[in-house]
């Protein structure tokens, strides 16, 4: 196998930043549109910015900070009692309860957002949580049940797993792009209440 140059590394590791970037943005677009619509969005450097932009779509759906560090803290705590299972049987099983404890928060963190996001956006508050969380957690375990019974193949789990993040994220657009307009402005909402 052929060495690569320096700079073809070079080039790689450009192509693979600008494709990270642009998928952050492409993912954050539709919080965007409606921060926009409800003119409520920050200048544009702060949509563009890795890491930053969903940061920020979070602070539109006024997401909570607490409840995030919290479910991080239970997933890393339970990677800790994983790594110790090997002393004794409970660091194994209190990995699983503070996983399980993780998740919980976690799915609670994303449904509070999207229904935030759903009032922002002028929709029922149940309209984003059952479309973008309730309908593809519900498909994915009867996608994992029918390949557990080798009816279908993990394959086609994962390509209707994509078709499924698409159609939910065009939507997720479509929502956005139907946002009624705010002509007054609301500078304090992104850093506003915790």
């Amino acid at each position: 196998m052929p060495q690569m140059s320096e700079t073809g590394m070079l080039a790689m590791v450009l192509i693979c930043l600008a494709g990270f970037v642009l998928y952050s943005i492409v993912v954050i677009l539709p919080c965007w549109i409606i921060a926009k619509r409800k003119n409520i969005a920050p200048r544009w450097w702060n949509w563009v910015i890795p890491l930053w932009n969903l940061y920020i779509a979070f602070r539109i759906g006024n997401g909570s900070l607490k409840n995030l560090f919290l479910s991080l803290v239970f997933f890393l705590a339970g990677i800790g009692a994983f790594a110790l299972q090997e002393q004794a049987q409970f660091f194994a099983i209190a990995g699983i309860v503070l996983f399980v404890l993780s998740l919980v928060v976690g799915i609670y963190v994303a449904y509070n957002w999207l229904r935030n996001i759903s009032i922002l956006a002028g929709r029922h508050p149940m309209f984003l949580p059952m479309v973008m969380l309730v309908i593809p957690c519900v498909l994915a375990l009867a996608g994992g049940a029918l390949v557990s019974q080798g009816v279908i193949s993990p394959m086609e789990v994962r390509g209707s797993e994509n078709l499924i993040s698409f159609v939910t994220w065009i939507i997720f657009m479509i929502i956005a792009l139907r946002t009624p307009r705010n002509k007054q402005s609301e500078p304090d909402f992104i850093l506003g209440k915790e």
